[in-house]
């Protein structure tokens, strides 16, 4: 949003598009120049980010860790893979 006014977007259409492509689900204007929104935007990465649901451990390079027995691992089909 801090964009918005020197590439003269329209706020007013921004939120109608996204109100008509996102249904009910929010979403929230922010200006970090200003605040605005600063703290509502903390406030959800705060509750989503300690959530009573458990994570999943991730590995070294971010891609989420298995956690199962390893006979699942095996990986095979009708088709082969092309180099």
């Amino acid at each position: 949003i801090d964009l918005a006014p020197l590439v003269g977007a329209s706020l007013a259409v921004m939120e109608r598009d996204a109100r008509a492509m996102r249904g009910d689900t929010p979403f929230l204007f922010t200006n970090l120049k200003s605040g605005a929104g600063l703290a509502q935007v903390i406030d959800w990465l705060t509750t989503h980010l300690h959530s009573a649901e458990p994570r999943r451990s991730m590995a070294w390079d971010g891609r989420l860790a298995f956690e199962g027995p390893a006979e699942l691992l095996v990986h095979a089909h009708a088709h082969h893979h092309h180099a």
